[in-house]
């Protein structure tokens, strides 16, 4: 396949890029920064833009099978208004209906949502600590979520607990359409795995995944 993949340049973006390249799939990184992406691959391709910007991604889009947005704000920009998830998200889509690209594999947040897998200690912090610390990035996860179930795509919504920079163990369990049992933690390179190893998979089509060790 040939895979687009927006934050590419960090965490499981990168880590993506790499599992992806390893399967011998073709890759597509978009970045506002390519001189700073450090990996070269005869199969890689690193072009410049910015996706708020819609006129600086959509030449990027043709020949591509699948899209994979990993994008988030980097340091303090986490806990400060924004609007990266959403107003990116709907510049992607816009592209991707414009380029006949219908396959949309997306990372949000488990903690969006206080679940009824989750055990009581790990309620309490979700709703009391890290839905307050993180409620600007939360609020427009929320809406981009909203704008990709609300779109015509095979889309795939990943929501992950807890992220580590573990090695890739290619095992951890995933619910999909459904709430995971004692959600704990994942290393960003078994997230990159799973989005890698289900390009293709049906099964999660217009479905949320929850995923975890």
């Amino acid at each position: 396949m040939k895979i687009l993949v927006f934050g590419a340049s960090q965490g499981i973006g990168f880590q993506v890029v790499k599992k992806a390249l390893e399967e011998g799939h073709g890759v597509t990184g978009i970045t506002r920064n390519p001189d700073q992406f450090t990996l070269k691959h005869e199969h890689l391709r690193i072009i410049k833009g910015d996706v708020l910007n819609l006129s600086t991604i959509k030449a990027g889009f043709e020949g591509h099978d699948a899209v994979v947005s990993v994008l988030g704000p980097k340091g303090s920009g986490n806990f400060k208004p924004t609007v990266l998830f959403s107003k990116g998200v709907e510049n992607i889509i816009r592209a991707m209906q414009d380029s006949d690209v219908d396959r949309l594999i997306c990372i949000s947040a488990l903690g969006l949502e206080v679940t009824p897998g989750m055990s009581l200690p790990l309620k309490i912090i979700t709703k009391r600590v890290l839905q307050p610390l993180l409620k600007y990035s939360f609020s427009d996860l929320r809406k981009m979520e909203s704008i990709v179930t609300g779109s015509n795509l095979q889309w795939t919504i990943v929501r992950p607990p807890s992220l580590n920079n573990g090695r890739r163990t290619g095992k951890y369990r995933m619910a999909i359409g459904e709430y995971i049992d004692n959600p704990g933690k994942i290393s960003r390179a078994d997230v990159a795995d799973f989005i890698v190893h289900h390009l293709s998979d049906q099964e999660t089509y217009r479905e949320r995944v929850e995923i975890s060790y």
